[in-house]
């Protein structure tokens, strides 16, 4: 597909363009905070499916994720998986372990046909910019999840541990991670160091450059990335955005 548009649709040769690197992140809306260990089950057949799909990077995520950050523990284990996956099962020594499954084919064929027609109906749209400020693209994501809900809530979609095969009571506890209540008072003092030993003359001239390109129809990283440089805080980057932009809201009237 990723070759089809850019020949097709753009025209470009270059054949470094058609190259298409894929990372797979492991999906944290399948963990439950209910029996948080079973995630680490979830995590590992996730990642497998990543690597039998030919992805070039995998992040597993922290089987805690449903419940707090992560902690070192969930950390280590995500790259065990990992590691594990890598060098133990042997099924990265194959290109394309799973080519020639006629099963693999027809879903592959069936993705792409759907995908397709997504991709016109974004287009009939005006394209993506359009289709998120007509609220379409959160009707589709909330109508989603209401659908995920409503197959879990009448068991038609099993969720081991949630809706079927369910203890009457919590069998363990796992590790909570707790950020320092002192984390606050730090980050603060930070920023008025910061603020007491940059040159701040730079640091309004680059602000100030910052807002004449957007109010312009210019790229704006550049002008972001120099405001970084010469030490403007994330807050007063984003107060020059929002100062010209305005802040963006979710369509809620959907």
């Amino acid at each position: 597909m990723w070759y089809k548009i850019i020949r097709e649709r753009y025209g470009i040769e270059d054949p470094r363009c058609a190259h298409f690197r894929v990372h797979v992140q492991t999906s944290g809306s399948t963990h439950t905070f209910q029996e948080p260990l079973n995630n680490l089950i979830r995590i590992a057949y996730q990642s497998l499916a990543g690597v039998l799909g030919g992805a070039q990077s995998i992040h597993a995520n922290g089987y805690d994720e449903a419940l707090c950050l992560p902690t070192e523990q969930s950390m280590l284990l995500s790259i065990r998986t990992e590691q594990i996956l890598q060098y133990e099962t042997g099924v990265s020594n194959t290109i394309d372990p799973l080519g020639g499954s006629y099963y693999v084919e027809r879903l592959t064929n069936e993705i792409e046909q759907r995908t397709w027609g997504y991709i016109q109906k974004i287009g009939d749209m005006g394209g993506w910019v359009k289709a998120i400020g007509s609220g379409w693209v959160h009707r589709e994501y909330r109508d989603a999840m209401i659908e995920h809900e409503r197959k879990v809530a009448s068991g038609e979609t099993t969720v081991v541990g949630v809706n079927k095969f369910r203890l009457g009571k919590v069998p363990y506890q796992v590790p909570i991670f707790r950020p320092d209540p002192k984390s606050p008072e730090l980050m603060i003092e930070r920023i008025r160091r910061l603020r007491r030993e940059r040159d701040n003359g730079k640091v309004r001239e680059a602000l100030q450059k910052l807002e004449e390109v957007c109010r312009s129809d210019e790229n704006v990283t550049p002008a972001t990335i120099e405001a970084v440089k010469a030490y403007a805080t994330l807050g007063e980057i984003c107060d020059v955005q929002q100062k010209v932009f305005g802040v963006w809201r979710y369509p809620m009237g959907i």
